[in-house]
């Protein structure tokens, strides 16, 4: 990892922790604190976590990595992705918002619906 062996390990850690404490049953988590879990992840979360994933993969070779980034992305289309309208929702239905809202565009980071589209089709090449 650009010539640093111990940043690998660090993002192992990292994502060591994540896939343990709050990805779980499908469902992942936006924080963790003193052992308790709050705030469902949204599209963001999902896919800026599988294209990490992904790139862990990448610099390690471990296919536990690429298997969760997988599973992640699938949980993620499960949630998020809305048949009728062909498109990525922000938040899962049943959140209790007024109007489904829709992850469309980029802004000064990419969209969810980016990341988690860059995430599924890097994994349809691995």
């Amino acid at each position: 990892a650009f010539g640093h062996p111990e940043w690998a390990v660090l993002a192992k850690r990292a994502a060591d922790f994540v896939l343990r404490e709050l990805f779980e049953g499908g469902v992942l988590w936006r924080s963790f604190r003193d052992g308790v879990r709050r705030v469902e992840g949204r599209i963001e979360d999902y896919g800026a976590l599988a294209e990490g994933l992904i790139e862990l993969y990448m610099a390690t070779f471990e296919p536990a990595y690429l298997e969760s980034a997988a599973q992640l992305a699938e949980a993620a289309l499960d949630l998020f992705w809305d048949e009728d309208a062909g498109g990525f929702l922000s938040a899962p239905e049943g959140e209790g918002l007024i109007a489904a809202v829709y992850a469309l565009t980029d802004e000064a980071a990419p969209s969810g619906a980016s990341s988690l589209s860059h995430a599924l089709v890097r994994l349809t090449g691995l």
